[in-house]
């Protein structure tokens, strides 16, 4: 049970449930969400400090919670359902990893493993694209290959500089599932904050109190 809260911030999300930012007696950030769908109140204690006269913007998405700041750079902070950090980015980023569908990965490695005749690009020499190579999607904004390494047990992804003249593999992510899972988040958020920018700047008292 909440105790001596004040009363920091309120939004009204896309659904229109009402969200707040309070600080309890120790001015410890709390998020509350009044559900008017179910009339549930539930409190989510954020165990991070934040600077709440900040805060331009809150919005729940999926179980998680964004935070938009008022500040020029990392601006935007996701959290969990625990009240921990997520992540933490520039609202402003752009989705740049297009992911091919399963008709796309075929035609996908010209260019890489293979080329536009069938001839096989790999080899084993340091630099060269490697057998166990699989090209999943591109960065569309610079044309870089993002690609799985089959020989990893949790099939990590990767990306590489293109025209380089060798290929020099960077780390993207664990596993494919964590990419697949960020891009769709960050599709969702774009849509989200795209939204809420509009809102903000349209000054509609629906959006922010």
């Amino acid at each position: 049970m909440l105790k001596l809260i004040n009363l920091e911030k309120m939004n009204v999300d896309y659904k229109q449930n009402i969200i707040l930012l309070v600080q309890d007696h120790q001015d410890r950030p709390c998020i509350i969400y009044l559900d008017k769908n179910n009339g549930s109140i539930s409190n989510i204690n954020l165990n991070v400090d934040i600077d709440v006269e900040s805060v331009i913007c809150m919005q729940r998405i999926g179980e998680r919670w964004l935070f938009i700041f008022n500040y020029e750079d990392k601006n935007a902070v996701i959290y969990n359902p625990d009240g921990s950090e997520y992540v933490e980015f520039y609202a402003g980023e752009e989705i740049t990893i297009e992911l091919f569908n399963s008709e796309e990965i075929e035609e996908g490695q010209v260019g890489y493993s293979i080329t536009d005749n069938g001839e096989s690009l790999m080899s084993n020499e340091e630099g060269s694209w490697q057998e166990s190579w699989i090209v999943i999607g591109l960065d569309s904004y610079i044309g870089d290959p993002i690609f799985v390494d089959t020989k990893d047990i949790g099939c990590a992804v990767y990306t590489a500089e293109h025209g380089e003249g060798m290929w020099t593999p960077v780390l993207v992510a664990e596993s494919i599932e964590k990419v697949i899972q960020v891009v769709k988040e960050k599709k969702l958020l774009k849509k989200v904050i795209q939204k809420v920018i509009k809102n903000a700047l349209l000054e509609t008292p629906s959006f922010f109190i």
